[in-house]
């Protein structure tokens, strides 16, 4: 098993712990509303949905390449606005990959925006290797997700404002 690990730092208008809401703490409940076309529903598996130990199964729509993904969530911590979480079960796993680990730390930008930093390690089965373009795949799929965010939180801007 191998390690391949990528970084990437992505700026957004919308305040950290907006975003770090969002993403991390009602992702199951948002993500279907924010984008149907690909997120038919979440369902936490394991845990209360916003701490350690949570795990959550995102099901896709018909249609998509993936079925379902299921993600654990590590750590989190809203104060510091960090969350570590792995990809442990899902199609994007194929046979390359045993698991993938994110690290997610949102910081505040002068302009009341945010600064998405992102640590993405890749473990491999055996001799497999993850190449950049692999890794542009999967943030052009998470860039659609920040976007579809984004304009739901600017379009709404009472949610998760407090």
């Amino acid at each position: 098993m191998g390690v391949t690990t990528y970084t990437d730092s992505v700026e957004s208008p919308i305040a950290p712990a907006r975003l770090f809401k969002a993403f991390f703490v009602d992702s199951h409940n948002l993500f279907p509303k924010v984008v149907p076309a690909l997120v038919k529903s979440v369902e936490i598996v394991q845990g209360d949905g916003s701490s350690a130990g949570t795990v959550k199964k995102i099901n896709y729509v018909e249609g998509e390449t993936e079925k379902y993904v299921k993600n654990r969530i590590d750590e989190i911590d809203g104060a510091k606005l960090v969350c570590k979480y792995t990809l442990i079960e899902g199609h994007e796993l194929g046979e390359k990959l045993e698991s993938v680990r994110y690290e997610v730390t949102l910081e505040g930008k002068g302009d009341g925006g945010s600064i998405c930093k992102t640590k993405i390690e890749f473990h491999t089965k055996g001799d497999s290797t993850i190449g950049l373009d692999e890794f542009k795949q999967g943030k052009d799929k998470w860039m659609g997700l920040m976007n579809a965010v984004e304009k739901y939180l600017g379009d709404n801007p009472d949610i998760y404002a407090a």
